[in-house]
């Protein structure tokens, strides 16, 4: 083989593209603030293989649903921390969502309140339509009064559904060694041992008084796809128009 023709096929590889076209592309879609418990009761394996990876596992399967919605991310616990703001990156949403669990908030509890608060101002105060909350949580050890967070997001016209995780009867929470196994359980100084349960009635009244609907993330697989399905119903708005080069092969 000549030294020109090995040249050119070392060229071909590499792909070469050239184009001057351009293409308008536009999203349009729903703003979604999603607001994960990550408290201690989240470790409990009533839902296997815990409550926060099966929370976890829900969510990955919403994103993959995602059609143009910018989607971002609320941890709590005792607190709430902003983990993710909006974005249309998802794989930048599952990054964080992979690392959210039990340590990332330091204080203890189950602080809804705050957990709504925080989504809320992750939202674009200028628009007050198009934005929708996903709550996730066992709804334990609930401390704190949200009458007027919840107006608040009725003010905001902010529909919230909400997801309870886990089992209505007792089961113990596991202490984690640094691998990640189960080490012990979880005791009172007394000690006996700490049960949790799912506690719906909260969520189910956050749902209600903001127009949104509460759905059981259970073992049999029941998942997001009903809030989902009502979340593609809603009214659309444009998030951003980008302009790309429309490449085209020029190997040969």
């Amino acid at each position: 083989m000549t030294t020109p023709v090995f040249l050119f096929l070392i060229i071909a590889a590499f792909g070469p593209k050239y184009s001057n076209d351009v293409v308008q592309v536009t999203r349009k879609g729903v703003d979604i603030i999603v607001a994960l418990d990550v408290s201690n009761s989240m470790l409990a394996q009533d839902i296997t293989p815990s409550r926060l990876e099966k929370a976890k596992y829900e969510l990955r399967r919403l994103v993959n649903q995602l059609q143009g919605d910018r989607i971002g991310l609320v941890v709590f616990a005792g607190q709430a921390y902003l983990q993710t703001p909006l974005t249309l990156d998802y794989s930048a949403f599952d990054m964080f969502l992979d690392l959210s669990d039990q340590n990332t908030i330091g204080v203890q509890g189950t602080a809804l309140e705050d957990a709504i608060a925080t989504g809320l101002r992750a939202f674009n105060q200028d628009d007050k339509k198009h934005r929708v909350m996903i709550l996730i949580s066992d709804g334990e050890d609930h401390e704190g009064k949200l009458d007027q967070v919840i107006r608040q997001a009725q003010t905001e016209a902010v529909t919230i559904y909400t997801a309870g995780v886990g089992t209505l009867s007792g089961t113990p929470i596991p202490v984690l060694d640094d691998r990640g196994n189960v080490e012990s359980y979880k005791k009172t100084p007394g000690g006996e041992i700490v049960t949790t349960k799912l506690s719906t009635a909260t969520l189910e009244d956050i749902a209600k008084n903001t127009g949104g609907r509460f759905v059981h993330l259970n073992a049999s697989g029941n998942g997001l796809e009903d809030i989902y399905k009502e979340i593609l119903g809603m009214d659309k708005k444009e998030f951003s128009t980008h302009e790309f080069t429309n490449f085209k092969e020029q190997y040969y």
